[in-house]
C-alpha cells in the first residue's frame, strides 16, 4: 500500500493503519456498543410494558402500539422514529422484532397462541432477566 505524502508516495508497511481507518475502527466499535445500549433500552422497555399491562399486550390496539410506546419511552426523535431501514420498513419495528426475538430465546416472553400480536410474559424462572440486568448495569 502506498501513502500520499506531498508529491511522492511513501510506502506503508502491510498491517500499518492510517488515521483514517483507525478512526474508522473505533466509530464502528462506539457504534456497536451504542447499538447494544439500545437493545438493551428496548429490552427492559419491552418488559416493562408488559409488566405494567399485567402480564400481556396486544401490540396493536386503535389508540395505542407497542412501538410508538417504545419510541415514547426512550424519547426518540421525530426523525429516529421515521427511519426506515434499506428495504423501506420501519427501523424502531425491525429493531423491537430483533429484541423481541432475543428475549423470546431467553424464555422472557413469548406470543400467545391463538391470539397474534399478542405478547406474554412467560411464567417461571427467567435467567435472561439476569443477564438484562447485568448488561444494562441495573441494581
Amino acid at each position: 500500500m502506498a501513502k500520499r505524502t506531498g508529491h511522492a508516495l511513501k510506502a506503508v508497511p502491510k498491517g500499518t493503519r492510517t488515521r483514517q481507518q483507525a478512526a474508522r475502527k473505533g466509530a464502528m466499535k462506539r457504534s456497536r456498543a451504542a447499538q447494544v445500549n439500545r437493545y438493551t433500552e428496548v429490552a427492559y422497555a419491552l418488559v416493562n410494558i408488559l409488566n405494567e399491562r399485567g402480564g400481556i399486550v396486544r401490540i396493536t390496539q386503535d389508540d395505542w402500539t407497542i412501538y410508538d410506546e417504545v419510541a415514547n419511552r426512550l424519547e426518540l426523535s421525530p426523525e429516529e422514529r421515521a427511519r426506515e431501514t434499506p428495504t423501506g420498513a420501519s427501523a424502531l419495528e425491525v429493531t423491537v422484532s430483533h429484541v423481541k426475538a432475543a428475549l423470546e430465546n431467553e424464555r422472557i416472553i413469548s406470543d400467545v397462541p391463538g391470539q397474534p400480536g399478542t405478547w406474554t410474559l412467560q411464567d417461571g424462572p427467567k435467567p435472561g432477566v439476569v443477564w438484562l440486568m447485568t448488561v444494562g448495569g441495573s441494581e
